[in-house]
């Protein structure tokens, strides 16, 4: 920051990383106690991605790992400005397993890329 003018590039991955990350924290204070939340990626075929981890690589890639509707586990790279997500709400009893979402961390703004 400099004079109070932040030196933040709001087209970059990292932005839209954190606006996910906020996204997600605010639907969970929504959630009963038996409730739990999925993310899917929608990716340009169609085929939906089961997130369980987000990250980004500036300037404009994010990095989602996740598992497809196979139960494989696959990693997608895809710009920033093509990612759709849904976040949606789901009995925890209907789920084999709890699922957590994870991001990746991000320096802090004033240490050098």
């Amino acid at each position: 920051m400099i004079a109070g003018i932040s030196l933040r590039r709001y087209d970059y991955a990292d932005w839209y990383h954190e606006r996910i990350e906020h996204q997600i924290e605010d639907f969970s204070q929504e959630l009963e106690d038996d409730e739990d939340i999925v993310a899917r990626v929608i990716l340009n075929d169609g085929q939906q991605i089961l997130a369980t981890w987000f990250g980004f690589h500036n300037p404009n890639m994010l990095v989602i790992d996740g598992r497809d509707n196979a139960g494989n586990e696959v990693r997608v790279l895809a710009p920033h400005t093509n990612v759709q997500i849904i976040i949606r709400k789901v009995n925890r009893a209907d789920q084999t397993e709890r699922r957590r979402i994870g991001f990746q961390t991000r320096r802090n703004e004033s240490e050098e890329p």
